[in-house]
């Protein structure tokens, strides 16, 4: 399942797109690792000196699941990362996309002694403001990643069932009440010859990229010694759109454009 960084985006991205189509998740190797020290050392600002925006989803029940997003728009590292990195390229080869624009990005990082530190079963895009086919999230690893630290699971194929599940709480895995949603997250554990998963090992520079329709999940960190910090970064091609605003949504509804409307470029800024 795992491909090569050079395969994926220089040799032969057609090959690349044609599986992230028809799995909605490929794992690349070694892109960012220039980046990582930059990338932790902001994040180390950023849990020194946390924002109204941060989160500790694991709070009350041992360890840290702590989150915060578009850290682009505070720290100049950040910015050049999803603007000069390897990630455009690699959104423009998957999903074939014309024009691109930031979504934004998302930090997250389970310490070392955080089993209750659980990603729960979920799509993207009901968190998300804004919808696209041409949509999706590089998640690149600042540590080694392995099952023990909390590794990501994806459903392979799930990004073409047609189908939008009930957003849940990361911190209790409860879903949040919303009409527009009308199917909970099928029992992907309890079936697993049904429904089978994949992971990917990572070392730190490397990355998954899935669709913003993909079912993925991951478990808490049980090593005493690793952290697990990951950056994600969000893509949106062409044909995105302004969907509903919910109270799922990472980010308050924008005022100035409706839903159906294409993105406003000052706020979700397009990429050269």
């Amino acid at each position: 399942m795992a491909v090569a960084a050079q395969a994926v985006v220089a040799d032969d991205p057609a090959a690349a797109a044609d599986r992230f189509a028809a799995d909605g998740v490929v794992c690349l190797r070694g892109l960012f690792r220039d980046w990582v020290e930059p990338l932790r050392g902001v994040i180390d600002e950023v849990m020194a000196l946390p924002r109204d925006s941060a989160v500790n989803h694991a709070e009350g029940k041992g360890g840290v699941f702590f989150h915060d997003v578009d850290l682009w728009k505070h720290f100049d590292t950040v910015k050049r990362f999803a603007f000069t990195s390897a990630a455009p390229a690699i959104a423009r080869a998957l999903t074939g996309a014309r024009a691109l624009h930031l979504y934004g990005d998302h930090l997250l990082v389970k310490e070392p002694g955080s089993p209750s530190a659980q990603t729960p079963w979920h799509q993207d895009e009901p968190y998300l403001r804004a919808a696209g086919t041409r949509m999706l999230s590089i998640w690149v690893a600042l540590d080694p990643v392995t099952t023990d630290t909390g590794a990501m699971r994806f459903v392979p194929g799930s990004n073409r069932w047609g189908r939008l599940f009930r957003p849940v709480r990361f911190a209790h895995g409860e879903e949040f009440a919303l009409d527009r949603f009308a199917e909970s997250v099928p029992d992907i554990d309890g079936d697993p010859e049904r429904t089978p998963t994949v992971s990917f090992n990572l070392a730190p520079g490397d990355c998954t990229v899935h669709h913003i329709r993909t079912l993925h999940s991951s478990g808490g960190n049980q090593s005493l010694a690793t952290r697990r910090r990951a950056l994600v970064v969000r893509y949106a091609g062409e044909d995105a759109r302004y969907v509903a605003p919910n109270k799922a949504a990472l980010r308050s509804a924008d005022p100035k454009r409706a839903p159906g409307e294409t993105l406003d470029p000052a706020e979700f800024p397009a990429v050269p």
